[in-house]
């Protein structure tokens, strides 16, 4: 814990120098912020896709140049910033910056971004065909909607938290932040299905797919859609559920993970092994699960994209994230 407080202590340091710097006219870093907000803003381009694209580029590029060529006393602050770690801990300078450009690059475009998408649904009908069918969706009875009779829809305290999670989608600026609440409200949903679910009984994914569609039906979800799109400007595709043993009381936990669409099985595991903090990530591998079978992952595997091509075949993937000397019987994700 308190090497946590440290850690963020030191990067806010280094944050509040670098976003200063944003707001010096003086300085190389922040005229090219201000200009590229400024020509964001009154360009023509209108394209939300190609808005975010740019932005996501610009971001990478001005962190690139702050880490080569530095700006102002920026250098001596975060060399001053690591001599105080201990010898077991390390700046994730991208990390930080990038946190700083979501502050000082997608605050000040956020509504500029939300309005192209409103525009651009709004002239090719995808708002109007969106609000039609949320009105037509709330006629419809569960059985209707496709919700098998042993799954329950969220309700009472499992809606409002889902409203909440995407109220805060829709007031924040940063795309993780964004990506966290929208994974939040997905996984009310999911945990909502699974604690209905008869003992003995697994879901589909269809099954998942139904509750969920019910759940965002009733609450606002035609500006939580466009908010969604609006995180992938974090270059952020989507994300990973993963099943994990828990070897101490023979239960299933499951860790969801924001991925790209070309993260390899290698980086999900380091994941999982630092959010798990398991001090042997050698002993463990990531594996997928088709039909009840197991096969464990090549490191430059993407998960993403096996998933995708046994869908496209009509089957049902999972991942599964366990020791290598471990025999597990996983559960059958199809009912």
């Amino acid at each position: 814990m308190l090497s946590l407080r440290r850690k963020t202590r030191q990067s806010s340091k280094i944050k509040d120098y670098v976003h200063r710097l944003s707001y010096d006219p003086k300085t190389m870093f922040g005229l090219y912020v201000e200009n590229f907000i400024q020509c964001t803003i009154e360009g023509a381009e209108k394209d939300p896709i190609v808005v975010m694209r740019n932005v996501r580029q610009f971001m990478n590029g001005i962190k690139n140049y702050l880490i080569k060529h530095g700006e102002g006393d920026l250098q001596n602050v975060i060399e001053k910033e690591r001599k105080k770690l201990p010898p077991n801990e390390f700046l994730n300078i991208d990390a930080i910056l990038e946190g700083v450009m979501h502050r000082i690059v997608i605050r000040p475009l956020k509504q500029h971004v939300y309005q192209c998408f409103v525009d651009e649904y709004s002239h090719n009908g995808s708002l109007a065909l969106l609000s039609v069918s949320i009105k037509y969706a709330r006629t419809l009875t569960t059985q209707e909607l496709g919700i098998k009779s042993h799954l329950k829809p969220p309700g009472g305290l499992s809606l409002e938290l889902i409203k909440q999670y995407l109220a805060k989608l829709q007031k924040t600026y940063s795309p993780l932040k964004k990506l966290e609440n929208l994974l939040g409200a997905a996984n009310t949903i999911y945990e909502t299905v699974i604690n209905s679910c008869d003992q003995g009984r697994n879901i589909t994914s269809m099954g998942a797919d139904a509750v969920e569609a019910a759940g965002v039906c009733h609450t606002g979800g035609k500006q939580a859609g466009m908010h969604a799109q609006q995180s992938k400007s974090g270059d952020v595709a989507g994300y990973l559920r993963v099943m994990v043993p828990n070897e101490m009381n023979d239960t299933i936990v499951h860790k969801t993970l924001p991925v790209r669409p070309h993260t390899t099985a290698k980086e999900i595991s380091k994941m999982l092994a630092h959010k798990l903090r398991i001090t042997n990530p050698q002993d463990f591998a990531l594996y997928r699960i088709v039909d009840g079978i197991e096969q464990r992952l090549d490191d430059l595997e993407c998960p993403q994209e096996v998933r995708q091509g046994v869908v496209a075949c009509g089957g049902h993937c999972a991942f599964g994230y366990r020791r290598n000397e471990t025999q597990i019987g996983w559960p059958n994700c199809q009912s």
